[in-house]
């Protein structure tokens, strides 16, 4: 026996009205827009961030290299200038300048001196190289280096056993006032480290 199916109605097909293709456009876009403004924000934040760490690892380095190149050496005298012109800072005088002369071993003729430069770099030069090697950039304070006794406070005198603090300043941005050069953000940050020699008289 065969049975009879009734055929369904044949519905006309519908397509979204121009109201619901507006909606839908305008949540698209707004979902879009968000996650572009996401991403740029991230990449934006990257950027700084490698900036910063950039320069962060660069100070850590230099402090480093000063660090154990003080607590080595036989002498370490605070001044001014730079290779060329090193002046010891006189006693009576707070000890601080923009330059230090560190003198590994007890033959004066051989030493390192580390300076900030008027372009705002910290150099380090020796008598084995005699030539300057830019270590950091963007310093912003002129004095570095300080002789202090063991509670922090400066000295005045050339002790025997003064503590050297070295401080960096640094500005990203700072020669770029628009900072576009760094995502037109601006960072300013210190760091410092103490450090005495090991070999007191």
């Amino acid at each position: 026996m065969k049975t009879f199916q009734v055929p369904r109605p044949v519905r006309p097909l519908r397509a979204f009205s121009i109201l619901e293709l507006q909606v839908s456009m305008g949540v698209l876009a707004i979902v879009l827009g968000g996650a572009l403004a996401a991403h740029f924000f991230g990449l934006r934040m990257f950027y700084k961030s490698r900036q910063t760490v950039g320069a962060s690892q660069e100070a850590r380095i230099v402090l480093g290299k000063m660090r154990e190149e003080i607590r080595g050496c036989t002498s370490v005298i605070v001044g001014t200038g730079n290779h060329d012109k090193f002046k010891q800072v006189a006693n009576s005088q707070l000890q601080v300048g923009n330059a230090i002369q560190i003198f590994p071993t007890t033959n004066y003729n051989n030493y390192t001196i580390y300076y900030r430069d008027t372009d705002g770099t910290i150099k380090k030069w020796d008598t084995f190289s005699k030539s300057a090697a830019v270590l950091a950039h963007n310093v912003t304070n002129e004095y570095v280096f300080a002789a202090t006794d063991y509670n922090g406070k400066p000295l005045t005198n050339n002790v025997n056993n003064r503590v050297i603090e070295i401080t960096l300043k640094f500005e990203q941005g700072k020669n770029d006032k628009s900072g576009t050069s760094y995502g037109g953000l601006h960072d300013f940050y210190q760091v410092q480290t103490k450090a005495t020699r090991r070999k007191i008289l």
